[in-house]
């Protein structure tokens, strides 16, 4: 199963993931596409560490397929990922020069 999120790092990002024997990975692509990879306990994404003032993270939770009363389990997983942040940024769109 698959969780995204835009976050504006001119805050820093705690994210924290939780320690499972369920595979479950974050990947953070900050705007230039680089890619970090990310799992389980917490970390604080800056700005300047990352590379950009924007990241896309794309968090990973395994769920078995062939197992019906699997999808509950993996979701109580997901839902224990947190991320937090003094403000809530900003977005905008670029003008184009035409």
């Amino acid at each position: 199963m698959y969780s995204f999120g835009v976050f504006d790092l001119t805050e820093d990002l705690s994210l924290s993931m939780p320690k499972t024997d369920r595979y479950q990975s974050a990947m953070v692509v900050n705007q230039d596409h680089s890619l970090f990879a990310l799992y389980e306990v917490d970390y604080v994404l800056m700005q300047d560490k990352i590379g950009s003032r924007y990241v896309f993270i794309i968090i990973r939770t395994f769920l078995d397929p062939n197992d019906e009363t699997d999808l509950e389990k993996a979701h109580e997983v997901q839902d224990r990922v947190k991320t937090s942040q003094k403000g809530k940024g900003e977005f905008s769109v670029p003008e184009w020069d035409n």
